[in-house]
């Protein structure tokens, strides 16, 4: 095989994984920074930060059935992109 088919089947596995969404891999998740979704990078918001239709999304999603809603709309961020939903260490105030 040669240098130029090596090349041409990396464009192809590139392209291949930007259409099927898989172009992040685990070691990319872990070097975003916090504040941001894990899945597509997309900054996480707070539930005062959602618009009305959004917060009806948010409240739909699955985590609404493990959670009470005063716990979510303190403790969890939201991507508007994806939908992934984060909850957030409570605070160690003494």
């Amino acid at each position: 095989m040669s240098a130029r088919d090596v090349e041409g089947d990396a464009r192809t596995a590139t392209r291949a994984a930007a259409t099927t969404g898989d172009v992040m891999n685990d070691t990319t998740r872990d070097v975003r920074p916090a504040g941001f979704c894990p899945r597509c990078g997309a900054r996480l918001r707070a539930w005062g930060e959602l618009g009305g239709d959004e917060r009806e999304v948010a409240r739909r999603l699955p985590a609404s059935a493990d959670f009470t809603r005063g716990e979510r709309e303190r403790r969890h961020r939201w991507c508007t992109r994806c939908w992934h939903e984060e909850a957030r260490a409570p605070s160690r105030d003494a």
